[in-house]
């Protein structure tokens, strides 16, 4: 689940990243007065393209891509993985009763209640730490940094034997990853689309609430058909 936000790191702000160099002129050489523009440019294009021009016959063009269109769409599955937070709800109910409460025989209401606060504590912590990430390593190295850390700490909440040591990893490691790779998708879309902010947040933003109901479909398939560490485990890596 947090792998594919690596994946999307390049596709979501690497072409927002990316500067397009300017192409630079080609100047006549004295040597050969007689070359020009248009035949140079006939010299450079490819055998079977000048042939065909050659023969009268018209060329097809490859349709331009849209990186616009593929950051929004790529920033939009990046908020499909970040939206699992809201999938502890219906998690905390395949949770081992010995993972739920601080104290071992405690009763009454879990302590595992205290996940998505946490969570979102640190995800909080982590969104003003985005921008200047941002800056220093670009949008694609703080998407993939932030990734790694959120995949990082579900995968070792796998692991968790107390309550502590799941929080430590699934709260403050996943929340802050959330939170560094949060916005790197949507400032890339701004980048495509400096007059459609709104149209381009209200897109990505809703893939983040998107993720909330597929992955509940998702985690309930892989905590039935297996046990609590090992559907974690699967999360993290899809």
């Amino acid at each position: 689940m947090r792998l594919s936000a690596l994946l999307l790191a390049t596709l979501v702000a690497g072409s927002a990243a990316t500067p397009q160099l300017p192409r630079s002129p080609v100047a006549a050489s004295p040597l050969s007065p007689a070359l020009s523009s248009s035949s140079l440019e006939i010299s450079l294009r490819p055998p079977a393209v000048a042939a065909e021009q050659a023969r009268g016959g018209a060329v097809k063009q490859a349709a331009p891509i849209n990186y616009g269109a593929l950051a929004v769409a790529g920033g939009f599955l990046a908020h499909l993985t970040f939206g699992t937070m809201y999938c502890w709800g219906n998690f905390q109910s395949y949770m081992p009763a010995a993972l739920k409460y601080f104290n071992a025989g405690a009763t009454g209401a879990p302590d595992s209640i205290l996940v998505i606060p946490v969570t979102m504590v640190a995800m909080c912590l982590g969104m003003p730490l985005s921008g200047r990430l941002q800056g220093a390593v670009g949008l694609p190295g703080a998407m993939a940094i932030g990734s790694v850390i959120m995949t990082a700490g579900v995968y070792l909440a796998s692991l968790a034997t107390s309550l502590k040591t799941f929080i430590l990893a699934y709260c403050v490691m996943f929340g802050l990853g959330n939170g560094l790779a949060y916005t790197a998708p949507i400032v890339a879309g701004f980048k495509h689309f400096p007059a459609r902010k709104g149209l381009v947040s209200g897109i990505v933003v809703g893939g983040f609430g998107s993720g909330g109901f597929i992955f509940n479909l998702v985690g309930s398939k892989l905590f039935n058909d297996g046990d609590w560490g090992k559907g974690l485990q699967k999360l993290a890596v899809m």
